[in-house]
This record gives structure tokens, sequence and C-alpha cells, in this order.
């Protein structure tokens, strides 16, 4: 039967068997698709879609949720597993029902065609709208035994560690990564795929009219062309972007030898620690497809930060893998220092045109001798109410600096005694903290087996002593009972025996009066 064949596939050996079959998607009523979505919110937080937990998702009648399941279950849309608990495991199949359904509202899908790419990652559909316009959808296909290594080559996670993630979760990650790079793409005028809807690992965009540039076996003007390729490459990177697997099978060129670029997961931000690899790799990628396919060689290979000059940051906008938030504070602070370095810049110019005119005009005022300013005695000063000006000691020192001296060193004086006594007030708080610790007695509990009589004596409790003798016998009994009770033989005449020995072992515990 189909239960018990799916419970002896692994997860991995059920996703290669399960292909995607748009043909039931006729057969799903809305109960099946509340269903399907309780088993996915159930797997969120489980392995394993707990049974009890889905028919509480799922909200339906009585019984109304196992039918569904095992009419789920008998056309491969999930896969039973009861070796800890009964529960049901989500496989790619009823993922791609469930994207397609809400493509089917919400972007007006109409019908799936043909499967016209296999790649590692993901694979080719093409499907039409409801004005039947022939569209693209691209399903996520993480997981496959050609391509496991998501941790090392894909940054799904910005920088964050993967901590035993499904495989949906990561499909849908590198699904709205790619969705994301194609739209900002896009606006920003780039040869790349119109991007329409996306949700959960699939993405519906635009189709477009070329070819495969490794199916294309002779170009009319290969130079015009690869320098289309090379500008290209060098475009993302005035955008801040490197596409890190630039070549022939990404790129798909038109009748007019015009190039779209396609699949963006694997982006980076020129500032990763290895965009010069990843940027030179792309540029000598282009440089021997065609020179093996085509015979032709160029020795133009561009730099980058040399031969690209950012423009614009649209990494930042995306946050591409090497541009993180430290990294644009990090950017923010530099572009804030070179903002201050030109504003004082300015400052010491103008600063030095004002002490120009400055010493010009007091050369001007030098040559008009005015003379001293007369001295006032101290009686026209006190008419006046204007203070008198300090007088200078024999030392040069006018007098109220003096008295300021004194009041510092008077200050600095206290600050040193009330410094000295807090410190003592410290050393005698922590001894007579060390004295109350030492002195302070741990109290015990009384020991219930000894008791102490009126002279001081110990006397042993010899009741209590025996109750708890019985209660050590009646645990001990209790689990050989319960070790007897755990058999599971095979043969009746042995059952019959087990029972007798059972009944006999509570008559004996009844007849020694442990209950």
């Amino acid at each position: 039967s189909s239960y018990s064949f799916c419970t002896l596939l692994t997860h991995t050996q059920y996703q290669k068997m399960v292909k995607f079959d748009a043909s039931l998607l006729r057969y799903l009523d809305e109960e099946d698709f509340r269903v399907l979505a309780a088993v996915e919110l159930a797997s969120r937080n489980h392995e394993i879609a707990p049974s009890m937990l889905v028919e509480k998702i799922a909200g339906l009648k009585a019984g109304g949720a196992r039918k569904r399941l095992r009419w789920l279950l008998k056309h491969n849309f999930l896969m039973h597993e009861c070796k800890y608990y009964d529960g049901y495991r989500m496989n790619y199949m009823a993922y791609d029902y469930l994207a397609m359904r809400t493509f089917v509202k919400r972007s007006g899908l109409a019908g799936v065609g043909n499967k016209i790419g296999v790649g590692k990652e993901s694979d080719i559909y093409v499907v039409t709208d409801d004005n039947d316009r022939e569209l693209i959808m691209k399903i996520q296909r993480l997981g496959r035994t050609s391509f496991r290594t998501v941790k090392t080559n894909r940054d799904y996670k910005n920088g964050r560690q993967l901590h035993g993630e499904s495989w949906f979760y990561l499909s849908r990650l590198a699904a709205m990564k790619e969705y994301s790079f194609m739209k900002a793409l896009y606006e920003e005028g780039f040869p790349v795929p119109e991007p329409i809807d996306q949700n959960r690992h699939c993405i519906v965009m635009s189709r477009v009219d070329g070819y495969p540039l490794r199916n294309v076996a002779e170009l009319k003007h290969p130079q015009k062309v690869f320098k289309d390729a090379i500008d290209l490459i060098i475009r993302f990177a005035k955008y801040g972007l490197i596409h890190g697997d630039f070549n022939e099978f990404n790129l798909m060129i038109t009748d007019e030898e015009e190039l779209v670029v396609i699949d963006f997961p694997q982006m980076t931000s020129t500032n990763h620690p290895n965009a010069k690899m990843l940027f030179d790799r792309d540029v000598q990628c282009v440089h021997d497809y065609f020179r093996r396919k085509y015979k032709v060689e160029f020795e133009y290979k561009p730099e980058l930060h040399v031969d690209t000059e950012r423009q614009q940051s649209l990494d930042k906008k995306v946050m591409a893998t090497g541009y993180n938030k430290k990294d644009e504070s990090m950017l923010e602070g530099l572009l804030e220092v070179n903002a201050v370095q030109a504003e004082a810049e300015d400052w010491d110019s103008d600063s030095d045109e004002t002490e120009d005119s400055d010493s010009e005009s007091g050369e001007e005022e030098k040559a008009v001798d005015v003379g001293k300013a007369p001295v006032l005695s101290k009686e026209v000063l006190e008419e006046l109410n204007v203070p008198e000006e300090p007088r200078e000691n024999d030392d040069g020192k006018h007098e109220d600096d003096d008295e300021e001296e004194e009041w510092d060193s008077e200050a600095e004086e206290r600050r040193k005694q009330e410094i000295k006594l807090l410190k003592q007030q410290k050393k005698e708080a922590a001894k007579d903290a060390a004295s109350t610790t030492s002195t302070r007695r741990v109290k015990r509990k009384a020991n219930p087996n000894i008791s102490i009589s009126e002279s001081g004596e110990s006397i042993v409790n010899m009741d209590n002593v025996k109750a708890r003798v019985k209660g050590i016998l009646r645990r001990e009994d209790y689990q050989q009972v319960l070790k007897t009770c755990k058999r599971n033989p095979q043969k009746p005449g042995d059952k019959r025996r087990t029972k007798s020995d059972i009944n006999s072992a509570k008559r004996d515990l009844r007849a020694e009066n442990y209950y």
C-alpha cells in the first residue's frame, strides 16, 4: 500500500521520486489546501508535523482533517512517519501546489506547460496567464545530491550560520533573494527578465525571446557580443555588484545579438573580501568561452577598482553578500570625516584671509600714535562704580592669582582627606562583613532518625527507621511487579503464568501490610 511504501522511504529518496505534475491541481479543493497549509505551519517548528497539531491548525470538522491527510498521502503530497510520534512530512510537490495556488489568485496564472530547463538548484517551466501570455516559472530545488554545498557556496542568511534549516526554508530564501536582485536590476535598466511575482520557492518572470548563448554555434559579430559582455560586468561593478557566475550558461542572446543576464542568487558586493577574485573569474570565463567556441581572442581584461568607478550603491539596497550594516556605518563615517575635513580646510582658508586683513588694519592703527591711556585714581573709580584693576606683586603676578592658587591648594587637600575617609570606611565595612559571616551559624535540618532526650542524650527513633525500611522494600517490590507487567510473552501459557505471578505478588504484598 502507499502507506507502508511511504514509511519505508527516506526524505531525500522521496524527493527524488516526486515530479511536478499540475494535473492534480483541478482536483484539490479548499479543505485540501487548508490541510497542506496546516502541515506547512506545523513544519516550521517540527521536523515531522504532529497529526494532532495539523488537525488543530486546519480547524476542520471531526474527522475531516484525517480524511484529507489520507487522500493527500495517497497521491504523494505528504509522507507519513510514526517512529517517535504520529506525524506527516511535506515534500516539494505539496510546496509547489501551495505556491501555484497563490499565483492563480494573485497573478492570474492559468496554465503550466513543459519543463524547458533543469539546473543543480532549480527547474524552469513555461506557464501562461489569463491573457495567454507565455511566462517563465522558476522553482528552486535546493537539496539535490548534485548541489548540497549551500553552506559554503551561498549566503542566503546574510552572514548568519545555518543551524539545520530545512531545504524548503533555504529554497524560499533563495527565491526571495533572486527576486529582489532581479527587481532592483530591472528598475535600473539592466538587461534582465521582468520580475512579475514571487511566492515561497517559486518566481514568475517574463519569457526572454532568445536562446542560451551556449547553444549558439556562430555569431555575426563576436567582437560586439564580447564587448557587450565585458561592459555588463563593468556596469554591474559600477553599481556595487558582481554576478559571480557570469558565463555562457547564464547569458541569453536575441536575434539582434543582444545579451540578457539570468540567474542571480550568487551575486555579491564589491566590498566582499573575495570581490577581486570573483570579478576576475567572470572576466576570464568570458575570455575562455569566446576562445574555445568562436576561436577569438581578446587582450582587454578590466580590473576591479581600476576600470570601475562606483556610481550607485545597489548592493546596499538589496543587502548583497559582503555588504552589511557595519560596512555601511564605516562608509558613512568616512564620508562624514571627509566632509568635516573639507569644511576645516575652507575654514582655514577663510581664517587666513581674515588674519591678513587684520594685520593690515593693525599696521594702519600703529601708524596713528594715540598715546597711552591715563591711569585713574581710586576715588574716581569708586565714584564711577568701576572695580579696581588687580595690582602686580614684586614677582610680576597679580594678587587675585595668588588668592586663586591658595584656594586651589585648599580644595585639593580637602579632596584628599575625603578620599582617605572613604577608604577607611570601606575597610571597616569589609571587616564587619567578614566577622558576621564567620560568626554566622549554618542551620541544619534535624535528623528524623535521632531524637534528643531531656537529659541531652541522643536516642534512635526506631519507629521512623522501620517506616523508612518498609518504604524502601515497598518500592523495590513495586518495581519488580512493573517489570513482570512489562513482559510481552507470545504464548498463551506464558501469559497465564505471568498473570498468576502478578496476582501472587500482590497477595503477598497485601499480607505483609505494605499497602
